[in-house]
């Protein structure tokens, strides 16, 4: 009785897919804040983060710049209420005094 010999198995070295980003330490995440920080430096980061192939740099920069833009436009929207409400506080000042005066030119 003739048995063939098993064949010996194979092993395959699989690799990680390169688009597989290692996760940011917690000194990682405080060092992009303090450059968050310094006014020109941001934007350069933002830019070169939202541009680069790490997902976790890229979901950062992209949160990083939803903020800014809702925090600018909140400015924007508070700044114009806060003028509309100072003209119709100027306005109403000014005709109290205008009526004033004539009511005193009357006499």
């Amino acid at each position: 009785m003739n048995v063939a010999p098993a064949p010996a198995p194979t092993y395959v070295n699989v690799q990680m897919p390169s688009n597989v980003s290692e996760p940011i330490s917690v000194g990682g995440y405080v060092g992009m804040f303090i450059l968050m920080g310094i006014p020109l430096v941001n934007i350069i980061c933002l830019i070169v983060w939202i541009c680069s192939s790490n997902k976790n740099t890229k979901n950062f920069g992209l949160a990083y710049l939803i903020l800014i833009g809702i925090s600018v436009g909140l400015s924007i929207l508070t700044t114009i209420l806060i003028a509309v409400l100072g003209g119709f506080t100027a306005l109403a000042a000014y005709t109290d005094k205008a009526g004033m005066m004539l009511s005193l030119l009357s006499l």
